[in-house]
């Protein structure tokens, strides 16, 4: 957290608390960043589109992934895209194996591949969010 804010500009409202998630403001509050150790042994970098509006959130879900190729070539890597049929949310992801019991060596590496993916989301995906959301 420390390092998003300090190095990276990254807002984070309240105190950082222990637990599996962690997100940060994109500057549009119909999406965010987000960190979080998920099912599976995995962890997850996304940008997580919930507006309240589920049928608004699947729609930008849907501009974004028609440009699902120029995103991951920029990315530099593929990107799961989830669209969350059954929800009202959706997320753009990518994962990496890793446990928060991981020991504290593998930990630390999870930290840095969190921020680095954090930041090439807010390059990447951030700009098509300020064309895209008014």
């Amino acid at each position: 957290m420390d390092t998003l804010k300090e190095e990276h500009q990254f807002k984070r409202g309240g105190k950082p608390q222990p637990r599996s998630h962690c997100g940060f403001p994109t500057g549009h509050t119909q999406v965010r960043w987000s960190v979080s150790f998920a099912r599976g042994a995995r962890v997850r970098t996304e940008a997580y589109i919930d507006a309240r509006d589920e049928e608004w959130n699947k729609e930008l879900f849907d501009e974004l992934y028609r440009e699902k190729n120029t995103i991951e070539d920029a990315f530099g890597e593929p990107l799961e895209w989830e669209r969350l049929d059954d929800y009202r949310a959706s997320r753009i992801a990518v994962y990496r194996d890793g446990s928060i019991d991981d020991d504290d060596d593998a930990l630390k590496e999870i930290r840095h591949w969190m921020v680095d993916r954090l930041l090439k989301f807010r390059k990447v995906v951030g700009p098509r969010l300020d064309q895209l959301v008014k």
